[in-house]
């Protein structure tokens, strides 16, 4: 099992090999989420499992605690981490440092949003101009 740090993280990507994997993993089946949240007045814990048939499963832990940012010295509010599972094996192949990840993650969705938001436009033009088709085919896209 190997851990893959954030230096590691920040090193290997560039944002069209992001975009392109999120790309290429949202054209995939659907995974399936479960979500756990230990929530205290001043500090909260998410647990996030997905499992992708025949792939992949993870699970993502984040610890996020917003008044760390006033210690002295500061801290940072979040720390998270992501198990990555061997579907055939059933084993952990490694553990990342979860902050970049979901950094990395966070952006490249929304560059790839933007990319096809011509197209998700498009779409909603033709919902709205055709009240009956839209009534009909609501959940279209």
């Amino acid at each position: 099992m190997k851990f893959i740090s954030e230096d590691e993280i920040n090193y290997h990507p560039d944002w069209p090999t992001a975009i392109n994997v999120l790309r290429d993993g949202h054209s995939k089946s659907r995974c399936h989420l479960e979500n756990s949240l230990l929530n205290e007045p001043d500090r909260f814990v998410l647990t996030r499992t997905a499992n992708v048939a025949d792939l992949a499963a993870g699970v993502k832990v984040a610890m996020v605690k917003p008044d760390k940012t006033r210690w002295n010295p500061p801290q940072k509010a979040e720390q998270a981490i992501f198990i990555l599972i061997d579907h055939s094996s059933w084993t952990i192949k490694c553990i990342f440092d979860g902050v970049p990840i979901t950094a990395w993650k966070t952006a490249a969705d929304s560059a790839l949003g933007s990319l096809n938001r011509e197209a998700i436009q498009a779409d909603l033009y033709d919902m709205v101009k055709w009240p009956k088709y839209n009534r009909k085919h609501r959940y279209k896209w």
